[in-house]
């Protein structure tokens, strides 16, 4: 219950501090000023014997206006530290793309088809050693390839490929 009439009074203070005139003390800061009257609240209790008055003395509140906080800058050594310091923090170089796999069709005229699955149409018919690079291999029986001369991609079915052996 206490708590309730805390809260009230501080939002009357607010409130009266809003609505207060500002005025320009001598030293320059701006101060803004109110009168409120405080009402005293006490809460019954045993020792209590009869229920207090409510004092209406007036109350005069000086409360300087605040700035906006600004961030603090950084001393010019510890900034010129800083920028030294991410010159020297050079992106590593990009890693060397892996030699493409190449394979051998070991088949006399082998199909590849629009999909990793003969119920894929046929897109092209392959002859005996030509050589496609692999592209993926989606299942244990496929592998997804792309044609000789950039003829687009394509799946083959991997009994009919071999991988090309850099020794010969």
């Amino acid at each position: 219950m206490l708590g309730r009439y805390v809260g009230g009074t501080a939002l009357v203070l607010g409130v009266a501090m809003l609505l207060a005139p500002r005025t320009q003390p001598d030293d320059g800061a701006a101060v803004a000023r109110a009168e409120v009257t405080v009402l005293n609240v006490v809460q019954p209790g045993p020792s209590v014997d009869a229920p207090p008055r409510p004092s209406a003395e007036p109350l005069s509140i000086d409360a300087p206006t605040l700035a906006a906080p600004t961030e603090p800058a950084l001393p010019d050594a510890i900034a010129a530290a800083v920028r030294e310091a991410s010159a020297d923090l050079a992106p590593p170089p990009p890693a060397a793309a892996p030699e493409p796999t190449v394979l051998r069709v070991t088949g006399d005229r082998v199909n590849v088809r629009a999909g990793p699955s003969t119920r894929y149409g046929i897109i092209a018919s392959l002859r005996r050693d030509a050589e496609v690079e692999l592209i993926d291999l989606p299942s244990a029986s496929w592998a997804e390839i792309r044609l000789p001369e950039g003829e687009g991609t394509g799946y083959m079915a991997r009994s009919f490929l071999s991988e090309i052996r850099a020794d010969g």
